[in-house]
């Protein structure tokens, strides 16, 4: 479950660093069942992982709002907000992730 996005490939330079390319995440190749068939993706993974970790309120607000946005359905969503997040020692960080849904 989940979304798909399509990026221009000069995007994908950008995309890779924000998210960790190379630095405890990697990238594969997946086949995604969808109602219109078969589709091949690109998806980031974990290459190390660490159960002790927890997201900060700001990267699980991402996930929410996306995955509402979206339409995922609410028992998804549910599990989701069931996550345990933890604050930010940057609190302007906290304030810069969340600003870009100021002007929505």
């Amino acid at each position: 479950m989940g979304v798909v996005y399509e990026i221009a490939d000069a995007e994908k330079s950008d995309l890779d660093r924000h998210e960790a390319l190379g630095f405890g995440y990697d990238e594969k190749q997946v086949e995604l069942k969808t109602e219109q068939g078969t589709l091949r993706a690109w998806m980031y993974y974990a290459t190390r992982i660490n159960n002790s970790l927890k997201p900060f309120h700001w990267y699980k607000d991402h996930v929410l709002i996306g995955a509402r946005e979206n339409g995922l359905p609410a028992d998804y969503i549910t599990q989701i907000e069931a996550v345990e997040s933890i604050d930010d020692p940057k609190p302007e960080r906290h304030a810069r992730e969340l600003s870009i849904y100021s002007n929505t």
